[in-house]
């Protein structure tokens, strides 16, 4: 996407809670993504906004 000048921000991440990760939310906030994850249920500490 960078290659062909592409701009990602505001378009939304849906997946599935096997992402529901750090490191998946901080991707998600640094290219300004909205982030659409199903919570782990087997390790929910990320943040989910109300």
């Amino acid at each position: 996407m960078k290659r062909l000048g592409l701009s990602i921000a505001g378009a939304v991440f849906n997946a599935d809670s096997g992402f529901d990760t750090r490191d998946a939310r901080k991707v998600c906030f640094n290219h300004h993504l909205i982030p659409n994850l199903a919570q782990n249920k087997r390790n929910p500490f990320t943040f989910l906004p109300p």
